[in-house]
């Protein structure tokens, strides 16, 4: 009941600051188009983002969360120690990261734009400097969020990414007058705000400025971290690499995937980082004592349905509704028809990697909680590897979907290799997964054919552009989507029954108070 309520609380603010950072999107989209200027500013803007995975976001779920909350449990003295020794060393190892990040910019961005004019690389630059204080102001974020979720606080957590997203999205309307420098601008004022919105999570937590560099809980969370820092230099090559190859595809095309990213990172967020991260301090718990073992079986089991269950069918309509979708969310101001095809193209190449990297984060947060931080970043480099073979093999005959298309196959890679490894952690349920995924393949079906029904009907009866669009969406994607969960319901999956008696219950609700 704690993991359901923790999960709804987490779902509700991800929606919340996904619906954000599409609004965002759509800003950017409409202000300032899908250009060669927004193609500099989504590479740039990259480089604080991978740093701020590499030095805390990794170290967050993989070693803070379970070691904190072990801590706070059983010896809350030691753990606000561990805490303050936390912060004033991260606070130390940013401002050396972050001064270097400002003195660096101009060979960084000289180093990842090849494709580009040295004007564009010159202007990549000062956008890069522009936005060096989004590394502290996101990775002091990041800590004081994953401090809240070891204290089963998740308020704040939940919502830190909708507070940047909403500040991000007002600054680039105000600064719209200086051109694509606002983006940067609004970037980091978002971080900020960010920052300032996680420190509130520390409320009703007693620390001191104790600052203890031999505590053995920071020993450890190093000793977990290390394994996950190394695999994140590697990733981090991948994502050097991905901007590289990009900058030879042509202007624009790094933006078509900017915005096609976020519509995946959006149910992958909903969906998989929420559970996920809300289950993660029972699972440490659970992974803990021997005597919980079947306790932490039932759980990731859980988990991995559900996720794929919610996924696999969000991805089947996504797919089916994949233009409609695009030109809804972004055709409008500088962004037109051919940018809609552009970017649905991007999305089409993305999309088959939608459920795997969805279950591949539940199985992750498995091995944190059992501190095996090795296992995943052996997978990770084995998938940025077949990553790196396959953007180079599809990036003649197809281009920049080719370079999309590649990250499909290191999400599917990443998320099958995980599921290998992870029999020993489910045990008895790997039969339920199983099951799971062959009742959502045959939902699948029904609800993509719905979807495109009822899409292909809509045009007929609503004019051109953004109401044809919505009626796609929202009579396709609804109608998909009901009838995903009707057949889940009629193949008697445990989870469509819990849908169902969550939607009842609420529809009753309503009835009793309209009457």
């Amino acid at each position: 009941m704690r993991i359901a309520t923790a999960s709804l609380i987490l779902m509700a603010g991800a929606l919340g600051s996904r619906l954000l950072g599409l609004v965002r999107e759509q800003i950017i989209a409409a202000l300032y188009g899908r250009t060669r200027e927004t193609d500099l500013f989504t590479a740039a803007a990259r480089v604080p983002t991978t740093l701020y995975d590499l030095l805390v976001g990794g170290v967050v779920t993989a070693a803070l969360v379970p070691v904190i909350t072990n801590y706070l449990e059983e010896n809350p003295r030691e753990g606000s120690r561990l805490i303050s020794t936390l912060l004033i060393l991260v606070s130390g190892v940013l401002a050396v990261v972050t001064a270097l990040l400002w003195v660096f910019a101009m060979p960084l961005a000289e180093f990842i734009l090849p494709g580009y004019s040295p004007e564009d690389r010159a202007l990549a630059g000062q956008l890069l400097r522009l936005m060096a204080p989004v590394l502290p102001c996101l990775s002091l974020g990041g800590l004081l969020a994953g401090i809240s979720v070891a204290r089963r606080q998740f308020v704040f957590p939940s919502l830190g990414a909708a507070v940047l997203n909403l500040v991000f999205g007002l600054s680039a309307v105000v600064f719209r007058p200086v051109g694509v420098t606002a983006l940067a601008i609004s970037f980091t004022v978002g971080a900020v705000a960010h920052g300032v919105w996680q420190a509130g999570g520390l409320r009703g937590l007693k620390f001191g400025a104790e600052f203890d560099p031999s505590h053995p809980g920071l020993r450890k969370i190093l000793r977990l971290y290390i394994p996950v820092f190394l695999g994140l230099l590697v990733s981090t090559a991948g994502v050097a690499f991905d901007t590289y190859l990009a900058s030879f595809t042509g202007a624009g095309d790094l933006t078509a995937m900017r915005f096609a990213t976020n519509i995946i990172q959006f149910a992958i967020g909903f969906v998989g980082g929420s559970i996920g991260l809300a289950a993660l301090p029972t699972l440490s718990r659970q992974a803990a004592a021997e005597a919980t073992r079947t306790d932490y079986e039932a759980t990731l089991t859980a988990m991995v349905r559900w996720v794929w269950l919610l996924t696999w069918g969000i991805g089947v309509v996504m797919l089916v509704l994949r233009r409609p979708l695009v030109g809804l969310l972004f055709e409008r101001g500088q962004f037109g028809l051919g940018d809609t095809d552009r970017t649905a193209l991007a999305l089409l190449a993305y999309l088959p990697g939608l459920p795997a990297a969805a279950l591949d984060q539940q199985l992750i947060y498995a091995f944190y909680a059992r501190q095996n931080t090795l296992t995943p970043v052996l997978v990770g480099v084995f998938a940025v590897g077949l990553y790196a073979v396959a953007a180079v093999a599809l990036l003649g005959p197809l281009g920049m979907p080719g370079l999309a298309l590649a990250n499909s196959v290191q999400w599917v890679s990443h998320a099958v290799a995980m599921v290998w490894l992870a029999r020993p952690l489910l045990g008895n349920g790997l039969r339920p997964l199983g099951d799971a995924v062959g009742r959502g393949l045959a939902a699948g079906v029904v609800a993509g054919a719905v979807a495109a029904g009822l899409s292909a009907a809509t045009p007929a009866v609503l004019p051109d552009g953004t109401a044809a669009y919505l009626g796609q969406v929202g009579l396709g994607g609804g109608g998909g989507l009901f009838a995903y969960w009707v057949v889940l319901y009629l193949l008697r999956t445990p989870e469509a029954n819990v849908v169902k008696a969550r939607f009842t219950g609420m529809l009753s609700r309503v009835i009793k108070f309209a009457d």
